[in-house]
């Protein structure tokens, strides 16, 4: 990660400051194929990361490991079902495939366009909302200023970091902060996540009480 922008963003916000210097340097690792990161998207919606993989997997493998539209849409939805898919998310892998066939949704036009419009753009396919655009925005566009407001994980993450009551709403405290942190939202919420993902919130009521601590 840019260290002017690690500096800017802990000059501007001391507590994340000094959350950035315990859990070290983060990178957005950024996927390299649009399609797919999106497919992998709906085939993993409300399932755990162990499911999803083992489902996208199973996809990889159906298709010879040409994840493509045209490839996709040649497939039978028995085929899909039978590799454990729902017939939900088939109507919307699909609808996905069949913009990208038709040249309706063109990726190579995102880098000209703001955060909002490629939501809109993104948000008009079956089955991809607000949170899964917003997920594309940061890990397949690279986009450093987007946060997701109604990311349980972030709303947490934020909740523990400045040591405010659980019951307390989350959604208003991220907007405040996200106000501090712009332009660089997207950076603050890689090290609200990996709160969560290192469990800090489960070892510890609060930073507060980490720092307390150690």
């Amino acid at each position: 990660m840019n260290q002017i922008i690690l500096q800017k963003l802990g000059t501007a916000d001391p507590i994340l400051q000094q959350l950035m210097k315990l859990i070290g340097p983060l990178n957005i690792k950024i996927s390299d194929d649009p399609y797919q990161a999106l497919l992998r998207s709906i085939v993993g919606q409300q399932l755990s990361a162990k499911v999803a993989s083992v489902l996208n997997e199973r996809l990889k493998k159906l298709s010879n490991s040409n994840l493509s539209p045209e490839t996709i849409l040649a497939l039978s939805d028995e085929q899909l079902r039978e590799i454990g898919i729902s017939y939900r998310k088939i109507s919307y892998i699909r609808d996905l495939s069949e913009k990208i066939a038709k040249k309706e949704l063109l990726f190579e036009q995102f880098s000209f366009m703001g955060n909002e419009t490629v939501i809109q753009q993104l948000t008009q396919v079956k089955g991809i909302g607000r949170w899964t655009a917003e997920m594309f925005l940061i890990f397949s566009l690279g986009r450093l200023d987007v946060l997701s407001l109604l990311d349980i994980g972030l709303q947490r993450g934020v909740k523990w970091l400045y040591s405010v009551s659980k019951e307390s709403d989350g959604k208003k405290l991220l907007e405040e902060k996200g106000k501090i942190w712009a332009p660089y939202q997207s950076i603050a919420s890689l090290y609200l996540w990996e709160v969560v993902n290192q469990e800090y919130v489960v070892s510890y009521p609060s930073f507060e009480e980490y720092l307390r601590s150690n």
